[in-house]
């Protein structure tokens, strides 16, 4: 496994903000709505295993004037078995169940933090 370091900034070269930033100062935009499906693609197509994906571990870059998201932390898997390292059916049940529960985050942040989000 390897990491990468990156400063990743936005589209006026300041420092990227946190996708809980984001929705806390302008709520949920079209524009976020977007990058928030090409981001679900993305897991969906690499089978990234994450741990829960929560907005302040997401950070707003931009490339050609379009929000990307990019995850800065949380990487890895939370499963006991090492099933999603190694088949590829179990690894995309578990980003599909990731997506899940950060939707859900997403909308308990957005709804007032009430309640459980899980």
């Amino acid at each position: 496994m390897a990491s990468e370091t990156e400063l990743i900034r936005d589209n006026k070269n300041n420092i990227a903000i946190t996708l809980e930033k984001y929705l806390f100062s302008y709520g949920m935009t079209d524009e976020i709505q977007e990058a928030l499906k090409e981001f679900e693609s993305w897991l969906r197509s690499t089978l990234v295993l994450t741990k829960n994906i929560i907005p302040h571990n997401i950070v707003l870059g931009y490339e050609n004037d379009k929000i990307i998201l990019k995850i800065i932390d949380g990487l890895g898997s939370k499963s006991y078995l090492p099933f999603t390292y190694t088949s590829d059916f179990f690894a995309s049940r578990y980003v599909e169940r990731r997506i899940e529960l950060m939707q859900s985050r997403i909308n308990w942040d957005l709804t007032g933090r009430k309640g459980n989000w899980k």
